[in-house]
């Protein structure tokens, strides 16, 4: 497997699901949830984040000796790059959807 190719590839998948999302009228918020059981740190969520929000987290370390991943500031869009990336599968990710939005404000 080359590296610099799966980049690529996790790059381009940034670029169709930013652009998807987009053209779908998607809603900015979003959330994720990291099972700190199998998060192993590996960092590969932050690095296809394309809203950069995604930090191993300094201040805590999980049993098997890892920093978790975790969401540093607002700004999740809920486009699920983070979860398609995760060679554990430890992320579930939360969209708001615009029904729902306009549900809580009705």
């Amino acid at each position: 497997m080359d590296n610099k190719n799966e980049i690529n590839k996790s790059t381009d998948l940034v670029e169709i699901v930013g652009i998807q999302l987009k053209e779908a009228g998607m809603p900015v918020k979003g959330r994720i949830d990291v099972d700190d059981v199998y998060c192993k740190g590996c960092e590969l969520c932050a690095s296809v984040c394309p809203q950069k929000v995604i930090h191993m987290a300094p201040d805590r370390i999980t049993a098997k000796g890892f920093h978790p991943a975790e969401l540093m500031k607002e700004g999740c869009t809920g486009c699920g790059v983070c979860a398609v990336m995760c060679p554990e599968a430890a992320i579930t990710v939360y969209r708001e959807t615009q029904a729902a939005r306009a549900a809580a404000g009705a």
